[in-house]
């Protein structure tokens, strides 16, 4: 089963990044049983994907360099830095999430990221309360819907 994701500039409609997501790319197998087994689905111990990372970078607003340098913490060298390379925004909002992620290793956990936003717009806030359901089952119930 595969699964394309895209990210696409509201305005635009012009696609900003996409991938192609196959079932090895997020089911892991445990070799000793050949059964599947999934991380965690409390966010305070779950990781953030890449995926979650760009799906919350499309609810950031105008204010994404705010929320970088305030509640994030980062340089402001840093969003510069970003800045040059890029010229679309979602991708740049993307890459201070990762520099963020980066930054705080095994810390850049669902609950701190949402601790860390939790005074940004509610959007930002829904989206982030629904990152500890895990990606894998996520996929798989959408491949049910599809078939």
């Amino acid at each position: 089963m595969e699964f394309k994701l895209l990210l696409v500039e509201m305005d635009s409609d012009e696609i900003v990044w996409k991938a192609k997501l196959r079932e090895c790319d997020w089911v892991q197998h445990d070799q000793s049983k050949n059964v599947s087994k999934s991380s965690t689905s409390d966010g305070a111990k779950t990781l953030l994907t890449d995926d979650q990372l760009i799906t919350l970078a499309g609810k950031l607003g105008k204010d994404w360099i705010s929320i970088g340098i305030f509640n994030l913490e980062l340089d402001r060298s840093d969003i510069d830095d970003i800045q040059k390379k890029e010229e679309n925004v979602a991708i740049c909002k993307f890459r201070m999430l990762k520099k963020w992620q980066d930054k705080e290793l095994s810390n850049a956990t669902v609950q701190n990221l949402y601790n860390c936003l939790k005074n940004v717009s509610a959007e930002v806030q829904d989206v982030l309360e629904g990152f500890p359901l895990e990606v894998a089952k996520r996929l798989k119930d959408m491949g049910r819907a599809l078939s």
